[in-house]
């Protein structure tokens, strides 16, 4: 298990020794600077130590709010809302916003009342909710129907509840499950709150609580549409789906329960996990003044009328979800939109649910990386949880792209090779996006299902084109040398020489460097490159073809003579000198970069500039801020090479950091 999931080191390993208020005034610092990437990959290590920091949290806000990933400031709002002992009127009326468009509006009406009790003075337009929020408080009242409660109780079961589908709704399954536990304990015959509980046990999977919970709701309301949904939920993942098919008459005709917009809700959720695009388009008609403006409801319309064939109504209701650019259906729309733009045999069948959304939290990454130290024995993990293997065949038919990339995820996760046998299936087809497949054949190469370098015919702009599959670990960390620390120091001062272009200096440097230890092949490589660009060719040419007759191997050798071939156009000969080098896993970033620029180079001297692109691309993943990027950058211009409307900033990049999780 060693080998999964492994955490990357960011700005705060380079910072052990400092104490937390020194580490937060740099991440505080890097938000000032509105240095979003470093600032967030710092602020995720030091939430890892400190997950109780207020200073922490607020940053992680920050950055969230920045960045525009909604979920997660949510998230972290409602923790820094419980880290903030006296909150001022910007976080009240923050977590405030956020419960409302959370659905819980029965916590927005106790803030409001607590934020006038204080004195505290909150916008204008806030002041106009207080009476819808009254009306709203009334109704959960009155559909908790047991009126001999006392009225204190009442109230404290309904908060909690609604703290519960707060938490629901930001994932934080195990502070739900502790409010809905509290709140059953006092009235334990509450539908909703059995309800909930079931779905908070469906997404920890643990499937036979939930089931059982799902039971006892069902004997109380056989008609209840929040039950029958997680229902027809529970039997899909399991492979049920005859059982889940035979709820749907029962849910089409279940009888409305409570606030309309609630019951569509719950109404559409189910008829979505049954597949059921006809009865979907159905419920919008009859709750269209409640979906109208609702970017849930106008999604599931838009996939709906998208599996129905009716492309046209579909794309005018994405775009409607689409406008909703901050809310996760209006994400899903956008790309729900890119899909349909693609030609028809490149389109994976749009999806009603993200991942997050249809996967239990416990088989999604968050999850299993919760639990991989715990877990010794993956085969015996996996025999435990049997629907793994249950929900597997269906991810790509129900998760669209999504799905293949979880699937890749879980084969790597457990070790299965039957489940990658499949994700190459799909990554050798002509289904979805090129994006999309030339990362499941580079994440395939990685883990080691396919060799370093293996050559496969991929679909590339409608297509098949022959790729390889680059599978290399790049690491910054300096890698062992059998060297005496006088050489390496007077080495690594050479090369700083050489960097700053003081080569005459570099010389001096690197020549007491070969004095001391002629056989190290850094050592004698750098000195006849600095030769070689002082014009002493003879000298350096002879150092290095001793060096080359002594260490065959030597990665910067291989990549010279290559370079050299190139030189002549000699492509096979350059060809010939780096094949060998496949058969490395480990690279230091400098040995990357190396390869990548010769690389670029063999498949300029071709003709192959979509290949060249294509390095580049990997290029700006591992070493954006290589200076040589901008020469190929510049070739590509030169050559009108580069893709219209890219502007230089290759997709890959974003791709890895959206969609590889698995690193």
């Amino acid at each position: 298990m060693s080998k999964k999931l492994k955490k990357r080191k960011g700005t705060l390993l380079q910072g052990r020794s400092l104490g937390l208020s020194q580490k937060i005034k740099r991440l505080q610092a890097l938000c000032a600077e509105e240095a979003w990437g470093e600032a967030d990959e710092m602020a995720r290590a030091l939430f890892e130590q400190f997950p109780q920091s207020r200073e922490v949290v607020q940053c992680i806000v920050e950055i969230a709010h920045a960045t525009d990933n909604y979920l997660r400031f949510s998230k972290f709002l409602y923790r820094l809302w419980h880290l903030t002992p006296k909150p001022d009127a910007n976080l009240i009326q923050a977590y405030m916003m956020c419960c409302l468009e959370r659905g819980s509006a029965l916590l927005a009406y106790q803030l409001f009342q607590q934020s006038l009790e204080k004195g505290i003075t909150l916008e204008g337009h806030v002041f106009e909710m207080l009476e819808p929020l009254r009306v709203l408080h009334q109704a959960a009242w009155e559909e908790l129907g047991d009126f001999s409660i006392d009225e204190s109780v009442r109230d404290e079961v309904l908060l909690l509840n609604d703290e519960a589908e707060l938490c629901l709704s930001l994932e934080l399954y195990e502070e739900a499950q502790a409010f809905l536990e509290k709140a059953s304990s006092k009235v334990p015959s509450f539908l909703r709150l059995r309800n909930h509980l079931a779905q908070v046990s469906l997404m920890r999977g643990h499937f036979a609580q939930a089931q059982d919970l799902l039971e006892k709701s069902l004997q109380q309301a056989p008609d209840d549409v929040h039950a029958l949904f997680l229902q027809a939920w529970i039997w899909r993942l399991l492979g049920k789906d005859e059982d889940a098919r035979a709820l749907l008459p029962r849910l089409v005709a279940a009888p409305l329960q409570g606030r309309k917009e609630l019951h569509a809700h719950k109404l559409l959720w189910g008829l979505a996990c049954l597949q059921a695009d006809k009865e979907i388009e159905t419920c919008f008609g009859t709750f269209g003044e409640e979906l109208a403006e609702d970017p849930v409801g106008t999604y599931f319309m838009g996939v709906a009328y998208a599996h129905l064939g009716d492309e046209k109504a579909a794309r005018i209701f994405l775009e409607k979800a689409a406008s909703y650019y901050d809310t996760p259906s209006g994400m899903k729309a956008e790309v729900a939109l890119k899909t349909l733009d693609l030609p028809p045999s490149q389109r994976m069948p749009l999806s009603y649910f993200a991942a997050e959304e249809w996967l239990p939290w416990s088989m999604r990454l968050d999850g299993l990386a919760a639990m991989r130290e715990d877990v010794e024995d993956l085969d015996a993990y996996l025999a435990e949880n049997p629907s793994f293997e249950i929900l597997f065949p269906s991810l790509t038919k129900e998760l669209g792209e999504e799905g293949s990339v979880i699937a890749f995820i879980w084969g790597d996760f457990f070790e299965r090779r039957d489940w990658l046998d499949s994700v190459f299936e799909f990554a050798k087809s002509s289904k979805g996006t090129d994006r999309t497949r030339h990362f499941l054949f580079h994440r395939l190469s990685l883990n080691g299902y396919l060799p370093n370098g293996a050559r496969v015919m991929m679909w590339k702009d409608g297509k098949q084109v022959e790729r390889r599959c680059v599978g290399f670990s790049v690491s910054a960390d300096a890698k062992p040398q059998d060297i005496s620390p006088q050489a390496h120091k007077l080495l690594l001062r050479g090369i700083e020489l050489t960097n700053a272009q003081k080569y005459k200096k570099a010389e001096e440097v690197l020549r007491q460097a070969y004095e001391l230890e002629p056989n190290n092949p850094s050592i004698a490589g750098n000195l006849s490159t600095v030769l070689d660009v002082l014009e002493h060719k003879e000298e350096a040419v002879a150092i290095f073809d001793r060096l080359m007759a002594d260490q065959p191997d030597y990665f910067f050798g291989r990549c010279r003579r290559a370079l050299e071939a190139i030189e002549r156009r000699d492509h096979e000969d350059a060809e010939r000198w780096l094949e060998p080098l496949w058969e490395q896993k480990d690279l230091h970033i400098s040995e990357m970069s190396m390869f990548l620029f010769v690389y670029c180079s063999l498949d300029a001297l071709l003709g192959r500039w979509e290949a060249v692109r294509e390095w580049l691309e990997i290029w700006e993943e591992i070493a954006p801020e290589d200076p040589k990027l901008e020469h190929w950058y510049m070739r590509l211009v030169e050559e009108d090479q580069m893709p219209r409307g890219e502007e230089g900033k290759p997709w890959l990049r974003k791709a890895l950091k959206g969609l590889g999780h698995a690193q």
